[in-house]
């Protein structure tokens, strides 16, 4: 039997209907896909945007902790030393707050081996600046200097590749 052999009606209902079912057969998959790209969304945002919101935190504060640091070597105005002094405590325990958040966060072991070292090289810094407060209040600045631009800028510069190597990871 052939097509041209069927009247008009039954020919239209036919290929509307194929037509139809071509449709729904796309919308299904469509909600199919739909379906797998609310997933990755769910995931993305559950467990990968507060990684990188706490890993941008730790990279924020160490910056601002290494030019603290810099900035008091320059800037010798005693009201400012007070200041500089004083930020530095709140800035250590705003990353180390910053780390516990990302700890638990941290999901292949890249990153974490990463993570590691930049946790070594943020103490071997941290253990450095009380040192470097007391030649700042002592107002010697050659070995201020040397500390700075010494080991600290080494911890610095690490932190800063390590933390950069761990942003890319995610």
């Amino acid at each position: 039997m052939s097509l041209r052999n069927i009247n008009i009606a039954p020919r239209a209902f036919l290929g509307f209907a194929l037509i139809g079912l071509l449709v729904v057969l796309l919308g299904v998959v469509a909600l199919s896909r739909m379906s797998v790209i609310q997933d990755s969304t769910r995931s993305l945002g559950r467990d990968s945007l507060p990684s990188v919101a706490a890993m941008g935190d730790i990279v924020e504060d160490v910056l601002r902790l290494r030019s603290t640091s810099f900035r008091m070597m320059i800037n010798r105005n005693p009201e400012q030393l007070v200041e500089a002094h004083g930020r530095f405590g709140p800035l250590i325990d705003k990353i180390k707050e910053s780390q516990r958040k990302y700890e638990p966060l941290i999901d292949n072991e890249t990153e974490r081996a990463n993570y590691q070292r930049f946790t070594v090289a943020f103490d071997d810094f941290v253990s450095l600046v009380p040192s470097m407060l007391e030649m700042s209040q002592q107002n010697k600045m050659e070995p201020l200097l040397r500390l700075i631009n010494g080991r600290m800028k080494e911890d610095g510069d690490l932190m800063a590749e390590i933390l950069k190597k761990n942003l890319r990871c995610q």
